[in-house]
């Protein structure tokens, strides 16, 4: 089973979840780690939790917000682990392809949303004054 764990500081995690459930409806394959938010479970423990209830077949797709923050750095030990892989810059195109798409393999998949997750990124100003200018040749 394809699973997808969005993990970030704080509370971003949980509030993208929220909203790609507003949108898609219940994921039950799709979890939110908010780290930090208490004294009593470590980062490290959560993700030990999290690997130590995987069934051996699954995989595992961990979309974290910030490339070199501890969460991301906290997952990067076990990169390298089978059918385990580590995306960073989450967003909502991003895990909307995550959760769409019908592509197979993990790999592709991957890019796919992080190609999504990029054009979805859009100074609306620049692009309102060229279409604006486009509208007036």
């Amino acid at each position: 089973m394809k699973k997808i764990i969005i993990a970030t500081h704080s509370t971003m995690a949980q509030g993208l979840k929220d909203t790609l459930e507003f949108i898609l409806g219940s994921q039950k394959s799709v979890s939110a780690i908010t780290a930090y938010l208490s004294d009593e479970v470590t980062i490290e423990q959560e993700i030990d939790m999290l690997f130590d209830e995987l069934d051996p077949e699954d995989e595992l797709i961990v979309a974290v917000d910030l490339l070199g923050g501890s969460v991301a750095n906290a997952f990067s030990q076990r990169v390298g682990r089978e059918n385990f892989y580590l995306v960073s810059g989450v967003n909502l195109p991003m895990l909307l392809e995550l959760c769409l798409s019908t592509e197979p393999d993990s790999s592709k998949l991957i890019s796919q949303a992080i190609n999504s997750g990029a054009k979805g990124m859009v100074f609306v100003n620049e692009l309102l004054a060229e279409n604006e200018e486009e509208e007036l040749e």
